[in-house]
């Protein structure tokens, strides 16, 4: 005996498409993800800018320390130097040295 053989049309109809229909309002999983995945990047380089402010903002301010710690001398030294005046000296005997 033959094997029954399927007919040449098949009445069987077609998976349906994951296809969005014209006009529907709203996103695909695919666009959502791919929308979450570049927002995620986005604030994960927004944090490591974050962080290396932050740490540069330290660094900033012991600089800024530092050099506020000099000028603080250096008007100090400024004031005491601008109030020298020359003086005559003496000699060993206690009279006034000649020029």
């Amino acid at each position: 005996m033959k094997a029954a053989r399927p007919p040449a049309h098949s009445t069987r109809t077609a998976p349906p498409r994951m296809s969005r229909r014209s006009g529907a309002p709203g996103f695909t999983l695919v666009e959502m993800l791919v929308a979450l995945f570049i927002f995620g990047l986005v604030s994960a380089a927004g944090v490591a800018v974050m962080a290396y402010a932050a740490d540069n903002q330290g660094v900033v301010r012991e600089h800024m320390a530092a050099m506020a710690e000099f000028q603080r001398a250096r008007a100090l030294l400024r004031a005491d130097l601008g109030q020298a005046a020359t003086r005559r000296t003496r000699d060993l005997g206690g009279q006034p040295a000649r020029r």
